[in-house]
């Protein structure tokens, strides 16, 4: 044991190790709560945030870590969901996906209204064709025969649907005014349409891969998609015209993330990274290395200065945009995790498509996780 740190509360207290691990302990009963592992060298110190919810480490491996010191004991967790399809509003209502269903859970007050969704005609297997309207409570879903549907989520209605495609609906994604919506399929076909009147604005591809994920710039200009491939593709919307195809992850590409200010792309990979691209020239700004296992899910937070990673080693890890640091990880993610954060900032949901599972926690902001890391004492 290298260093110690007790809560404020004094219930708990954190040890580090030159076993490269931080453990969490019961003040009271000495018992054993959590092993945090994450650090490559030898941890040489560690301190507990004012507020008892974060633990900083230092490591010889020159590295400092946030982790989440209650992750497994307080945090809300909403048990028979597999996705988080997006947020209502300013965040304050979490839409949450299962096999036959939706939810719409109130953070504030835990209160949750579940709505019945048809299981027939299914969706496309492996596939999360999903997204929530920013500016008004409705939902997009794709089908497996190509059909997409609008559902309203205060009253679990559905408003309408189209045969938007020929073959199964992989994908889908709002603009961030909420004005399109953008479907993509299995066979690599993007089609771009008109909220209002439903009327096919754009067509796009077809790439020659099955689509799995679509994002729209916060411009609204672009578009990117990524899927069974380990390309991603860009298009201008105006034109039509593919800007860039992105390569250099080895292997499928699972989710693919625009910054707020349409400056760069995060994209994830089953290779165990994620990597941030400049736009729009296309070059590769960082390889973001951490996770030990494929990286499934990537999410910026509001400002642009954070980016959330979710991976299949059940670690949620947040990171510098600017200089590529690893800031925090949270050891609360399950198998095939999905990210949202809410456009105030505050929460970060975690879902797990196989454990049908979503955890919500605070989201620390940039500012805090800087003055929680300054208050670490220094690794000597």
């Amino acid at each position: 044991v290298t260093a110690v740190a007790v809560a404020p509360d004094g219930k708990t207290f954190a040890t580090s190790s030159s076993d490269r691990t931080v453990n969490l302990w019961d003040a009271a009963t000495f018992k054993h709560l959590v092993r945090l592992r994450g650090h490559v060298g030898e941890v040489w110190s560690v301190a507990i945030s004012p507020d008892g919810r974060t633990v900083v480490s230092g490591s010889a491996d020159g590295t400092t870590k946030l982790w989440s010191a209650d992750t497994r004991h307080n945090d809300p967790v909403l048990e028979g969901y597999i996705g988080v399809m997006g947020f209502i509003g300013a965040g304050g209502q979490l839409v949450a996906g299962k096999s036959d269903g939706v939810g719409v859970w109130t953070l504030a007050s835990g209160a949750r209204v579940n709505f019945p969704i048809p299981t027939t005609p299914p969706i496309v297997p492996g596939t999360q064709p999903f997204s929530v309207k920013p500016d008004e409570p409705l939902g997009a879903l794709g089908r497996s025969d190509g059909t997409v549907e609008l559902w309203q989520l205060t009253t679990g209605a559905k408003v309408t649907a189209w045969p938007a495609h020929g073959n199964g609906v992989g994908a889908v994604a709002f603009s961030s005014d909420g004005q399109r919506l953008a479907t993509g399929t299995t066979k690599g076909e993007v089609k771009i349409w008109d909220y209002a009147t439903r009327r096919e604005l754009a067509r796009l591809g077809p790439v020659d891969h099955p689509l799995l994920c679509l994002a729209f710039s916060a411009d609204g200009k672009t578009l990117a998609a990524s899927g069974q491939s380990s390309r991603v593709w860009l298009w201008d919307l105006a034109t039509g015209r593919e800007l860039l195809q992105l390569t250099g992850h080895g292997s499928l590409v699972a989710s693919v993330a625009f910054s707020p200010d349409g400056k760069l792309l995060a994209t994830s990979s089953t290779g165990n990274h994620a990597r941030l691209w400049e736009l729009p020239s296309g070059k590769l700004r960082a390889t973001l290395k951490g996770h030990v296992q494929g990286v499934i899910a990537v999410a910026f937070s509001p400002d642009g200065k954070t980016l959330a990673t979710g991976g299949m080693d059940r670690k949620v890890k947040l990171w510098n945009v600017a200089t590529h640091q690893e800031l925090a990880t949270f050891p609360l993610g399950g198998l095939f995790p999905t990210l949202g954060i809410s456009p105030d900032g505050r929460t970060l949901a975690v879902g797990s498509l196989l454990e049908a599972r979503i955890q919500i926690l605070h989201a620390p902001s940039f500012e805090e996780i800087q003055a929680i890391s300054q208050s670490a004492p220094d690794a000597e």
